[in-house]
């Protein structure tokens, strides 16, 4: 097993957690929660104007090293 850093998103008050979204580097994981809170459509260009409530955070997790990461 290896730690991984799984994103948890919550859209307009429900869950998704997936095992799909999970990193190598808290870092890399924070960007992407970050991106997804602020509705950052790249690093160019400025944010969209309105767009349904989300929260996304980062919890570490013990993973197998089979594991497809997306980092």
């Amino acid at each position: 097993m290896v730690m991984a850093f799984l994103l948890i998103m919550i859209i307009d008050g429900e869950v998704l957690e997936s095992n799909q979204f999970v990193f190598k580097s808290v870092y890399r994981c924070n960007q992407f929660a970050r991106a997804l809170e602020t509705g950052e459509t790249s690093y160019k260009f400025s944010y969209v104007g309105s767009q349904t409530k989300i929260t996304a955070y980062c919890i570490p997790k013990m993973v197998s090293p089979n594991t497809i990461f997306r980092d």
